[in-house]
This record gives structure tokens, sequence and C-alpha cells, in this order.
């Protein structure tokens, strides 16, 4: 009996074992077909950023360093707008910074291209990609280290180190002088005279080098900053410690330009909406919206020409986002500058009401000021403002026709060498373009949509599968049991 019992609930579990394997299989068999569905559309896509040159393009062009390039599936970008160069800028090689030409992005490709622009592709007349440098023109600091040569050193024991440098190009503007030594907890005096030609010297200024570190409190102080110079010969001097009489040797003396650049603003009128009643925080007011011209326009200055000669205001600024649950835009509060007091007393003057924020992206921008009870006030113009985004590129020679392109989503940042070599500093201000009229593509091949949307009925599919399946398994674990139970009946009752 108890041999029976034991080989019944073998049985049993073998059962729902093979069940289970069954329906591991299926699931198993279901998730190779969508990951093999989407493995197969990876590769178009992966591909979509670069095919080989076409040789019947430039049928008698040589193989250069420029054809041998990553070329691009121009199907894969929608929009570009064409570039024309005067006629004068024809055949100018770009070399140390001359040749070169700049060109303002403005709202039709921020409209259409990618946050990061990382989509945008340069083209000659013949659809060969151009090397370009894409700058966003903040306020930042430069520090350019300028080549030197060292000579005449003189080093004594316990005594002072003296040696003078030669700067191996003329006429470099430099501010900025960094001495290092070795040693630590001294105090040594440091003497720089300049030269045009090494024989008259002028003082051009002392410091003292400071190094201290004890105790978690750290000290240093190795750089002389002074007034821009051009000398081409530099003498120091570095006196030991007075206290101390230290021996020390100076490691090393760099020659530095440290410049502050301006944030570089591209400003635009834009169009507002007609002033709008409105009722908020109980307090009675108005409301404008704003038009930034385009999807995605940055944003981080708003000014407004105020007709009014006396006000106080209390001013409230929101953004129009997507909500994607409700799918639908909304305006939400700017932040951190959500909030303002916009202010003018009778005799100030009439000069623009300014709002600055962390710069945002957008469509629209709506502006609420409580008025209370006070009349509205009269806005005759509305600017925005945001750091320029600056192309810059060299025209190959004979090239005067470029089109950039622009709105691939799946396009990868070129990162040229071009853009990494080209300094800071241009010395000598680049030729300034405008953009043409935004134009579609007309070879423009969308990627194809994905496997779940090309194909929506699948899904229903594999689930009423699965659920047959689970259906299945049920029935047969079912049926098994309830042979067991009678097998189990019969044989208590014999």
């Amino acid at each position: 009996m108890g041999n029976l019992l034991m080989s019944n609930q073998r049985l049993m579990i073998q059962r729902g074992l093979n069940s289970r394997c069954l329906l591991i299989s299926g699931l198993l068999a279901i998730i190779s077909l969508f990951v093999g569905s989407a493995a197969a559309e990876q590769d178009p896509s992966a591909a979509a950023d670069e095919v080989a040159p076409d040789p019947a393009a430039v049928p008698d062009a040589p193989e250069t360093p420029a054809l041998q390039a990553e070329q691009e599936q121009l199907e894969r970008w929608q929009y570009f707008v064409p570039l024309k160069l005067p006629t004068a800028t024809t055949g100018v090689a770009a070399e140390g910074g001359a040749g070169l030409v700049e060109l303002e992005l403005d709202s039709s490709v921020f409209s259409h291209a990618r946050d990061d622009l990382a989509d945008l592709r340069l083209l000659d007349s013949q659809s060969r990609a151009v090397p370009y440098a894409l700058r966003y023109l903040t306020a930042r600091s430069i520090q350019d280290k300028i080549a030197t040569r060292q000579f005449d050193r003189s080093e004594s024991d316990g005594g002072p180190t003296e040696l003078t440098l030669e700067l191996l190009s003329d006429g470099v503007e430099h501010n900025e002088l960094r001495v290092l030594t070795d040693g630590s907890d001294f105090r040594r005096s440091l003497l720089v005279e300049v030269s045009d030609d090494r024989q008259q010297w002028r003082k051009l200024g002392s410091m003292e080098l400071l190094h201290y570190d004890r105790q978690g409190a750290k000290i240093e102080l190795n750089s002389l900053s002074y007034s821009p110079s051009r000398a081409r010969f530099l003498r120091l001097r570095v006196d030991p410690d007075p206290i101390r009489k230290d021996e020390f040797k100076v490691r090393d003396v760099q020659v530095l330009r440290h410049i502050e650049i301006p944030e570089r603003l591209r400003v635009q009128t834009v169009e507002f909406s007609e002033r709008e009643p409105v009722r908020r925080f109980r307090v009675p007011g108005s409301a404008w919206t704003i038009d930034l011209g385009g999807d995605q326009i940055p944003c981080s200055r708003i000014e407004l020409e105020i007709a009014d000669r006396e006000f106080a205001r209390d001013v409230q600024f929101e953004v129009e986002v997507l909500d994607v649950l409700r799918n639908r835009s909304v305006f939400q509060p700017l932040t951190p500058a959500a909030y303002q007091v916009w202010q003018r007393v009778p005799g100030g003057k009439l000069e623009p009401m300014v709002a600055n924020f962390a710069e945002f992206r957008a469509r629209r921008v709506r502006i609420f000021v409580a008025d209370h009870r006070n009349p509205p006030l009269t806005i005759r113009a509305v600017r925005v403002a945001a750091p320029v985004r600056q192309v810059i590129f060299s025209p190959p020679r004979g090239e005067t026709s470029f089109r950039l392109a622009f709105g691939n989503p799946d396009a990868a940042m070129p990162n040229y060498d071009f853009a990494r070599n080209l300094p800071a500093i241009l010395p000598t201000p680049p030729l300034k373009i405008t953009l043409g009229e935004i134009e579609s593509n007309p070879a423009f091949s969308p990627p194809p949509p994905p496997f779940t949307e090309r194909f929506p009925w699948l899904i229903y599919v594999v689930l009423g599968i699965v659920c047959v399946v689970l259906i299945a398994i049920i029935v047969n674990l079912s049926r098994a049991a309830i042979a067991n139970h009678d097998r189990q009946i019969v044989s208590a009752s014999g």
C-alpha cells in the first residue's frame, strides 16, 4: 500500500516537473523571439551613422584623408540649412586660426536638432563631412601655458637662485608667472624683471612664495599676477627663507596667459500675447505668454520694456512642460528665480526689467504680475537671450557652398580632431556667415518603427499562447490530482 502511494506521488511530481519545463521552454522561446527581433533592428540603426564613401560621387578625386574619413548616411538626417561663403574666401586655408568661418545657431536648428547638438553635420557641395568645432560661449576662464626656453641658471648653496626665460614666440601676451620650488614650510622672496633685448631690464613685480601645511591647514602661494606684458625675456631671482636659510631648487617655472572671457549672448525679440486678467494666490493680476520662437529654445535671460514710470510688483515666471501622465502641456514655476520683485521709483531710468535664470529649454514662458489694486503694467517689447552656440570650421579649397544637416536623434557626437586642436582664443577673428532657410531633406528615410509598433497584434497572440499553455498545465495537474485521490480511496477501501 505504502509503495503504491509513494509511486503515485512520484508520478505526480514528475508530471508537474514536465509541465513546468514545458512552460519555461515556451516562455524562453517567446523571449528569444523578442530579443532576436530587437537585435535585428539594432544593426540598421548602428550602421545608420556611418557608411563608406561613394567613389561614384567623386570620380576624379584623389585618395586624400578627407575622402577616407567617415561619411554619413544622409537619409537619416531630416533637415538642413544652406550656407554660402563670400567669393573672396574661396581657397583660403586655415592655418594657425586664419581662414576660419563661424556661424551662430538659431531657432530653426534648436527646434529640430538634439538638445546636445550631437547630430550636427557640416557637408560640402559633394556631401562630404567637413570637421567643425561647436562652442558654447558662456563666461569662462582660460589659462594658456606659453612655451619658454630656460638659460643662465645660477644656484648657490644656501643662497639665491637666478635664471632667465625666453619666450619661444614673439609678441605673445602674458600676465602670470608660476614658480614651483621644493621643500615645505617656507617663505621665499621672488623678484621678476623683464626685457625686450636682454640689455635694459625693468622690474615686473615681486612676491613672497609661501608654503604652510600643518594640522590640516594648508597655504600655498606660488603665482605672481601682473599687468599684461609682451616682453620676450624674464629674469627671476628666488631668495631662501630668511629665518631657516634652507637650501632649495626651483623645480619649474611657467609663464601663463590668464584671460577671463565674458559671456556672449544671442538676443532676440520675441512675440507675446495680450494681457490676460487672472487671479492667483487670492490676488488679482496680469499674465502674458511669451513665445520663444520654436521648440526647445534655450533661454537664460528675459528682458521686458515696461512703459510705466513707477511700480513695485511681485513677478512669477512659469515655463511650459509636458505632463506625461495627462499627455498635455502645463506651466510650472521656473526655479530657482521663479519669484522676483520688480521696482521702478519715481524719476528712475526707463531701463528694461531683467530676469536671469539657469538655462532652460522650452517653447513658451508665462509671466504673472500681481497687480493688487494697481492698474496693470504696459509691456512694449520682450527680448530673450541665451549663450551663443557657435560652429567654427575651415572651408576646404574651392568650396563655397555648404549645408548644415541635423534632425537625427540616433546620431553620435563626431568629436573631430579639428575641434580639440582649435585654440580657445583665435589669433584672428573668423569670418561670420548666417544660416539660410531651413529645408527638409528630400532623401530622408526615417528608421523603421520598433518591432512592437509594426506588429501590435503580436503581443496579444503571445499572451493568448501563454494563457493556453497555463490552462493546459492547470488541467493536467488537476486530472493527476483527481486520479491520485481516487486511487487512494480505492486502496483504503480494499
